[in-house]
């Protein structure tokens, strides 16, 4: 899948990516989200993908399964972008 492809599948216009902090040190970390608060998604993407991505390096994109998390507000899914770096013939 291509960017526009997976935005399509999270059913969003665009992704707006904020980069972590460690929660101890206050550093940032090599990882970014994305939160929709209106539907209660949240995207994490590292680093390295986001630069390709932005490089237009063509990246095979896609997407773990959503995993159901509970945090302050109450429950939210939670799903990683990620990049492929092989095909994987079974």
């Amino acid at each position: 899948m291509n960017i526009s492809e997976i935005k399509e599948v999270l059913g969003l216009g665009q992704l707006n990516f904020n980069q972590g902090k460690d929660k101890d040190s206050g550093e940032n970390t090599d990882w970014f989200s994305h939160w929709d608060n209106d539907n209660r998604v949240r995207v994490g993407c590292h680093k390295d993908t986001i630069a390709g991505i932005q490089q237009g390096q063509g990246l095979n994109l896609g997407l773990t399964e959503p995993v159901v998390k509970t945090g302050k507000k109450g429950k939210y899914t939670y799903r990683t972008l990620v990049a492929y770096t092989a095909d994987v013939v079974m």
